[in-house]
């Protein structure tokens, strides 16, 4: 499907200007450099959390807006990726380990649920002083 619309452009009079043009941005229609219109993004984010990567594809070809797995699969990353900033931390995994037993240390800080590193902590312990993870904790 093809969408043909008409748009103004202006022209800046400033010669030093890097941007000699400007376009009429429509964002209830399509996102700034957008292949697809909200609405065509959506019926493919639907199709591909319905039904998977490849048998999207196969759907999508069939109703007439033939669309490759990866697009599926790469819409949904970034709807899930959108939620990930909206929404905090719900499981939380902390591991200690030692580079160097008895003077460095290291801690990771990791979003269970999403599989993301939060944080990597790098301890170097002076002789005869000892810290504990709970420390590390509330110094973040």
């Amino acid at each position: 499907m093809t969408v043909k619309l008409r748009i103004q452009r202006w022209q800046c009079r400033f010669k030093a200007c890097k941007r000699q043009t400007f376009a009429e941005q429509l964002p209830e229609i399509a996102a700034p450099l957008a292949r697809r219109t909200r609405r065509a993004a959506e019926l493919v984010h639907l199709f591909g959390h319905g039904v998977g990567g490849r048998p999207g594809e196969r759907l999508m070809k069939r109703i007439g807006m033939p669309t490759s797995d990866d697009t599926i699969l790469r819409c949904l990353k970034r709807q899930a990726k959108a939620r990930h900033v909206e929404t905090g931390v719900r499981v939380l995994g902390v591991d200690d380990w030692a580079w160097r037993k008895g003077s460095t240390y290291g801690t990771i800080i990791v979003d269970l649920e999403r599989r993301q590193v939060i944080d990597l902590c790098r301890i170097v312990r002076r002789a005869r002083q000892r810290t504990g993870s709970s420390d590390i904790l509330t110094s973040r």
